[in-house]
């Protein structure tokens, strides 16, 4: 992956935070087994949009939020 690739797919992942945050209120307003089926598949979600971002910035941790700052 270049360096292009990579912003633009941290810039992609960046641009999920709000919608899944939305999700995240929308599931407030749901109830019982099925408030938890949703919280596990958004779970599923942030959890390989994580991935993805940590994979990433390993490869350039320029892209990181902090600038790669340790």
């Amino acid at each position: 992956m270049t360096n292009d690739t990579a912003k633009k797919f941290i810039d992609a992942l960046s641009s999920l935070e709000s919608p899944l945050g939305e999700l995240d209120m929308l599931i407030l307003e749901l109830q019982g087994a099925e408030k938890e089926k949703y919280k596990h598949m958004l779970g599923n979600l942030l959890l390989a949009s994580f991935e993805m971002q940590s994979s990433i910035i390993k490869q350039y941790p320029e892209l990181s939020p902090d600038g790669g700052e340790k």
